[in-house]
């Protein structure tokens, strides 16, 4: 399922390390076979803990990534 919610595209690229185990993470691009459009999620390296779903832009993907709970 990919979000469609391009409002968060700032040009930055930058990543949190993963919540979990500290690993650095990545962008994975995908290939949406229903529209043909490219998507992108986000995975950890080390443990491979990823984004619930895949989004129509890095910035998407990144935005709920870089989230994090404020104690």
């Amino acid at each position: 399922m990919a979000y469609n919610d391009d409002h968060d595209v700032d040009g930055e690229t930058w990543l949190y390390p993963c919540p979990f185990c500290g690993g650095k993470a990545e962008y994975i691009e995908i290939k949406n076979l229903i529209n043909y459009s490219t998507d992108y999620y986000v995975r950890c390296t080390r443990c491979q803990l990823e984004t619930f779903a895949a989004y129509s832009s890095k910035g998407l993907a990144r935005k709920y990534w870089n989230r994090r709970v404020k104690i």
